[in-house]
């Protein structure tokens, strides 16, 4: 750190954060897009669409058991339910390329469901610089409305695309000896599956529609749509707040009083310490008393670096220790 000289101005920064900013609409659109984020992630975590068989047994029990099938963004699970004694809890596996057509449905409406998820947490990042810098918070709503558009779009593209998908990977399953007739009409619905071998048949029932992940969706998407239209009113209230500038505040420096030591045998006086002070304004440097020193010119300590000022006896003017004539009147002083 380089010494200050006097008088000099010192720039110190004070940063000025108003506590409006961070007020009720800001702090709503915040806690929203949170939120959103919550459930955006539920919904790409869960299942979105479940079919469920019922199998009527009269042998060895005269009952029935369900199985289950549910359908994620990223795979299926089965499982068996109401047979007795069955220890068979479920599995779980990707699609296969059996399943490709089911695969690459639900494949798109993942991406889209990613896209929208990155989108949401841009948007979340937006607002809070734009808290600081309310322009850079519009990108948070454009970025809001897209995600919120793709969030939407990911369940209408199952509604519609999947049952024609399952339906073309039931119509391709074929396996020695056995007919297959199954086939769904919509995505929520019910039927009958027939399964036949040689002169034995097997009929089940069948329900299917929306699951969790599938509502969750729809759901995200009323959220980041609230949460977008509360950063735009967010955005708007900070826009007539401006920029938030760093103020930098002048400060001048003063010599801080004190007197210098004169010591035997040392060098040059070190210079008095300097401070900041915001609030006094410059001040000189203390100045030494005048010593009035013989007519004879010579110095009480006897040492040339001893000397501070000397004096004309005659006339009073002030003279340099190595002079022999005074300046003003010109008496000699041996």
């Amino acid at each position: 750190m380089q010494p200050l000289q006097p008088g000099q101005l010192v720039w110190q920064p004070q940063p000025i954060i108003p506590r409006r900013r961070f007020g009720s609409r800001t702090i709503v659109a915040m806690v929203l897009w949170i939120v959103a984020l919550i459930f955006v992630i539920i919904s790409m975590l869960t299942a979105w669409w479940t079919m469920t068989i019922t199998v009527p047994m009269t042998y060895p029990y005269p009952t029935s058991f369900s199985a289950p099938i549910d359908y994620s963004l990223d795979g299926e699970c089965a499982s068996i339910i109401g047979i007795p004694g069955s220890t068979f809890s479920g599995i779980c596996m990707h699609y296969t390329s059996f399943e490709k057509p089911i695969g690459d449905v639900f494949g798109l409406a993942s991406l889209m469901m990613t896209f929208g998820l990155i989108l949401a947490i841009l948007s979340l990042i937006l607002l809070i610089v734009g808290v600081f810098r309310p322009r850079i918070g519009i990108g948070a709503v454009v970025c809001g409305l897209i995600g919120s558009v793709l969030v939407l779009v990911a369940p209408i593209y199952i509604l519609a695309t999947l049952p024609g998908a399952f339906n073309t990977v039931m119509g391709s399953l074929s396996l020695p000896g056995y007919t297959f007739d199954w086939s769904v009409s919509g995505f929520f619905g019910s039927g009958t599956m027939h399964i036949s071998y040689g002169t034995t048949s097997l009929s089940a029932q069948t329900a299917y529609g929306g699951n969790t992940g599938w509502y969750f969706a729809i759901f995200s998407f009323v959220l980041l749509l609230l949460s977008t239209v509360a950063t735009a009113i967010a955005v708007r209230a900070l826009m007539s707040l401006g920029r938030c500038k760093i103020v930098l505040v002048p400060v001048h420096a003063y010599y801080q009083p004190s007197w210098p030591s004169y010591g035997l045998g040392q060098g040059q006086p070190s210079a008095p310490p300097l401070s900041q002070s915001p609030a006094q304004p410059a001040q000189p440097s203390p100045t030494p008393v005048d010593t009035v020193k013989p007519p004879t010119g010579q110095t009480e300590g006897g040492s040339p670096s001893e000397l501070v000022r000397v004096k004309c006896s005659s006339c009073g003017a002030e003279m340099q220790p190595n002079q022999t004539l005074c300046p003003a009147c010109g008496v000699k002083i041996s």
